[in-house]
């Protein structure tokens, strides 16, 4: 008998995946499909050592994701891990802003200073 509920440490991680915001954005993280995944989600079995190691380099507590046991700088390593991956979405949307600024203004030069400041409307001669 297995000194760990595995359906414990299943509902664990499956609440540290959820700042992934999708099960299988998760998976992707861990390096696993979602049907690897759910296998430790439902509690069918409990991550060995090189999935460990990977919940490590993500942030996990594997002392609290093995016994529900929370160090003290576990929840500062939760809010940091929370703000980086704020900072990585807020990142991904200036980059997209930046983007499209830089395509207005290729297309901008690509016309020219003179075909900018061309008038809009040509009059025509009196006859």
């Amino acid at each position: 008998m297995s000194d760990y509920d595995y359906k414990d440490v299943g509902e664990r991680l499956r609440e540290f995946g959820k700042r992934y915001g999708t099960m299988a954005a998760f998976g992707e993280a861990l390096g696993m499909s979602v049907p690897n995944l759910n296998q430790y989600l439902i509690g069918r079995s409990i991550p060995g050592g090189p999935v460990l190691k990977r919940l490590i380099g993500l942030g996990c507590d594997i002392t609290w994701l093995l016994t529900g046991a929370k160090h003290n700088t576990s929840a500062i390593m939760d809010q940091l891990t929370i703000r980086m991956i704020e900072l990585e979405k807020e990142n991904a949307a200036l980059k997209r802003n930046l983007g499209n600024i830089l395509s207005v203004a290729q297309k901008v030069e690509g016309l020219g200073y003179s075909k900018v400041a061309e008038p809009v409307v040509k009059y025509k001669k009196k006859k």
